[in-house]
C-alpha cells in the first residue's frame, strides 16, 4: 500500500492492525453503504473488537486530508490503464450533485417549487434537495 500515509493521529496508541486491514474495512464501508458504527468488526482472542470504528473512520478522514484517497484511485487507474484492462464502456457519472438548472435552488421541502418565505417551505440542503428532484422525476417502469 504504497500511497497510504503511515502516521497515526496526535492522540492515543499506534494501531495494531496493519495499513491493509484498516484499508479493507473503510473498502467495505464504502461497499456496503452502512453507518460507520454499523460496520462489521471482527473479535481479537479476547473476544473484543480489534478496532473501534471511530479509528476507522479517523483514518479513513485523515487519508482523505492528505490525499492518499485520490492517489490510490488515480494509481488504480494507471494500473488498469497500463495493463489495457480499463474499459470506458462502462463508465457512467452520478448526479446526485449534480447542481439543478433553472431554478434548483427555489426547490421546497416536497420537491416544488416554493412561493418565497411567504410559501412556507422548507428548503433542503442542496444533496437532499437533488435527491428529490431525482426520486421524484423517477418512475419505475
Amino acid at each position: 500500500m504504497p500511497h497510504l500515509a503511515k502516521g497515526h493521529g496526535r492522540r492515543g496508541p499506534a494501531p495494531t492492525l496493519s495499513l491493509h486491514r484498516i484499508f479493507n474495512y473503510i473498502l467495505q464501508v464504502l461497499y456496503m453503504g452502512c453507518q460507520w458504527k454499523m460496520l462489521p468488526i471482527e473479535r481479537n482472542a479476547q473476544g473484543l473488537p480489534e478496532i473501534h470504528y471511530t479509528r476507522i473512520y479517523r483514518t479513513f478522514r485523515r487519508w482523505q486530508a492528505v490525499g492518499c484517497i485520490d492517489a490510490i484511485f488515480a494509481g488504480s487507474v494507471r494500473s488498469l490503464h497500463d495493463d489495457q484492462l480499463l474499459d470506458l464502456t462502462v463508465i457512467h457519472g452520478d448526479g446526485t450533485t449534480t447542481a439543478a438548472k433553472k431554478g434548483g435552488d427555489n426547490l421546497g421541502y416536497s420537491g416544488h417549487a416554493s412561493q418565497g418565505r411567504q410559501g412556507g417551505g422548507l428548503v433542503r440542503p442542496p444533496l437532499q434537495r437533488h435527491r428529490a428532484v431525482r426520486h421524484r422525476c423517477w418512475q419505475p417502469q
